[in-house]
């Protein structure tokens, strides 16, 4: 039969996926899912409570493989033992996955089995995995624990092994892949994220107008370090009384909210800081429409689709750079003094001295702000999925001959 009348499958294994989960690898996956379906039958095989509603259409349905695991770290990241966990309803699931033409992996869910990878293999489908990330110099570091480490890359690797393409987010986690683990340039592309805002229900602010000096949106978790940006805001108050009265609104929640709060208590802050909570798609545009600054404090990045939405609203980012450079997603749309400013992770005194230039500098913020919107515009959800198209096509292609 002719494959341009019949619609090819896709399996997408994703053991944490929006709307289920949120985040930002999550929402990576339920894009790749969304922009998926408009040309094939895609079924997302993931964790989710059993009487969760849902829609589902003809070309994207939502298969439930395993119970929604609800216990994250005490830094409020992912937990070995979900991990464990759903990578037992993988085995059970093997020959229900390997019905499908071609397996997209996510990598953040590492421990593939090989039982389940080989039954993919073993009916002759093809598998792509979409890594957001791939640690080798900092999980060497002394602060990482070495029996993790170890075990985190062998899982990469046998993932490499499978892998017949692997679609990476970022060009530091490319270059990761192709320094550190050998991948060949020819195994990998780089397909960036994407934003999808309608201006139409915007008319962008000048930013000398915006209610909000800074904004922060993420999950409240220790590797986020917002803690950082609360002592940052302290000391400028501390400093000059012109800052008494800058506003900071954190969009988010997570498991580090009750000792933010506190440390706003303690600095008394209470008048310079908002939390919301998580808002809606509207509210949260509505907000960066109306803020000068994003400041990402993060000791690690794969991407940070946070940042570029703030930026295709014209705030200035202010991104902590880290010790490695396969940390540093970020770095592949936000550049140093273009369209966004550095500092050194941790460095609380840079991080307050970079918030000062640019509320100090009226010129350097709007050339900043003028550089992020236009950078933002590179990264349209047309352009994404014609990229996922082509590396689709190119592995279904394979399959076909």
């Amino acid at each position: 039969m002719d494959r341009k009348l019949t619609k090819r499958k896709i399996a997408i294994i994703a053991e944490r996926i929006f709307p289920f989960y949120d985040g930002g690898s999550e929402r990576v996956m339920s894009d790749y899912a969304i922009l998926l379906s408009k040309n094939y039958n895609v079924t997302v095989f993931t964790s989710l409570d059993k009487n969760f509603s849902h829609e589902d259409s003809g070309d994207l349905i939502y298969e439930r493989i395993a119970p929604k695991f609800r216990y994250t770290n005490r830094k409020g990241s992912h937990s070995i033992i979900g991990i464990l966990f759903f990578s037992l309803f993988l085995v059970w699931n093997a020959k229900k996955v390997s019905n499908y033409d071609l397996v997209l992996l996510d990598s953040i869910h590492y421990f593939y089995p090989s039982i389940f990878l080989n039954e993919i293999k073993r009916k002759n489908h093809r598998i792509a995995t979409v890594f957001h990330e791939a640690w080798y110099n900092y999980r060497k570091s002394k602060n990482f624990p070495i029996l993790l480490s170890l075990g985190y890359g062998i899982l990469i690797k046998r993932l490499l092994k499978y892998s017949d393409l692997v679609i990476s987010v970022s060009e530091p986690t490319t270059n990761s892949l192709i320094n550190n683990y050998h991948i060949k340039t020819t195994q990998i592309r780089t397909i960036p994220l994407s934003i999808d805002i309608d201006y139409g229900k915007f008319t962008i602010k000048p930013i000398d107008h915006r209610e909000y000096d800074i904004v922060f949106i993420g999950r409240f978790a220790e590797i986020k370090r917002i803690g950082d940006l609360i002592t940052a805001i302290h000391m400028l108050i501390n400093k000059h009384t012109r800052y008494k009265n800058i506003r900071v609104i954190l969009i988010g929640d997570g498991p580090q909210r009750s000792e933010l709060e506190k440390k706003i208590l303690e600095y008394h802050l209470s008048d310079n800081f908002s939390m919301p909570g998580y808002v809606n798609e509207d509210e949260k545009h509505r907000i960066l429409n109306n803020s000068k600054i994003f400041v990402l404090p993060s000791e690690r990045e794969g991407f940070s689709i946070a940042t570029l939405e703030a930026m295709a609203f014209g705030c200035v980012p202010i991104v902590s750079k880290p010790q490695y450079d396969e940390l540093f997603g970020v770095s592949h749309f936000v550049k140093d003094q273009v369209n966004g400013l550095y500092y050194d992770v941790g460095n609380i005194e840079q991080l307050a001295k970079r918030i000062s230039e640019l509320l100090e500098n009226s010129e350097l913020l709007h050339k900043l702000s003028e550089n992020a919107i236009e950078c933002s515009k590179q990264y349209s959800r047309a352009i994404m999925q014609q990229r996922i198209n082509n590396v689709v096509e190119e592995l279904l292609d394979y399959v076909m001959k």
